[in-house]
């Protein structure tokens, strides 16, 4: 997306990179959006874009070696701010919706049949696909939920584990999806919350000061213009 140093040359992604990698899995996926990636299908994006040189010819990796470069990567998305970063810098470029989602969206929720019926899911489902603190996964009966195939014999959810993307103004039968809704309702919760600190803090200066009347009026407005732009999800 942007002229810069390239991977190759560098030991760890950039947002920039990150957005990159995002772009090219959606680009990729024929059958267009909504799609949702794991962080692991991200990581393994970034290992091949690391891997072209300045001609733009791939390098060879041993498998040992491209399984490790995957792991740090991977290793590196899950636990620093960088994944946020690289998926904020995506939605800002493409304008795309991103929500990020947990691992319970990936085991319960999300399969390449039901990509076209994300828009119908429900409360209990929406609760369990947004971040939110780590915890056992259960089922609706709150017992501990077995996965096929997975190593982890307790598995546990809660953390981000990837992203749900959706297209700018994304509509189904007039409607935006109930999980787009909830996530930017709660987006736009904390940022009222900060906003009304910021009230706070402005009503405790001078409000003489020529400068600080026009900030208070400022962010109430803000505020009333982030709660009408809010989409109505379908109920």
């Amino acid at each position: 997306m942007n002229d810069r140093r390239t991977l190759f040359h560098r030991r760890l992604p950039l947002a920039v990179d990150v957005a990159d990698a995002i772009d090219n899995l959606i680009t990729a996926d024929t059958a267009g959006l909504p799609l949702a990636v794991t962080i692991e299908d991200i990581a393994i994006e970034l290992v091949r874009i690391a891997n072209i040189d300045d001609e733009g010819d791939p390098v060879v990796l041993s498998e040992s070696t491209r399984a490790a470069v995957t792991d740090r990567f991977t290793n590196y998305l899950s636990t620093s701010s960088i994944f946020r970063a690289g998926y904020k810098t995506y939605e800002a470029e493409t304008r795309n919706q991103v929500i990020p989602v947990t691992k319970f969206f990936f085991t319960a929720v999300y399969t390449d049949e039901a990509r076209d019926c994300l828009h119908v899911l429900d409360d209990y489902v929406i609760r369990k696909s947004l971040p939110t603190r780590s915890s056992a996964m259960t089922d609706r009966e709150g017992n501990p939920l077995v996965l096929e195939d997975d190593e982890d014999p307790n598995p546990r959810s809660g953390k981000t584990a990837g992203i749900a993307v959706f297209p700018k103004d994304y509509l189904v039968e007039g409607f935006a999806p109930k999980l787009v809704g909830v996530w930017l309702q709660r987006s736009a919760s904390i940022t009222i919350g900060l906003n009304e600190a910021t009230t706070t803090r402005l009503e405790n200066a001078a409000s003489a000061s020529p400068m600080i009347a026009p900030l208070r009026r400022g962010v109430q407005v803000n505020k009333s213009n982030l709660i009408a732009a809010l989409p109505k999800p379908k109920t």
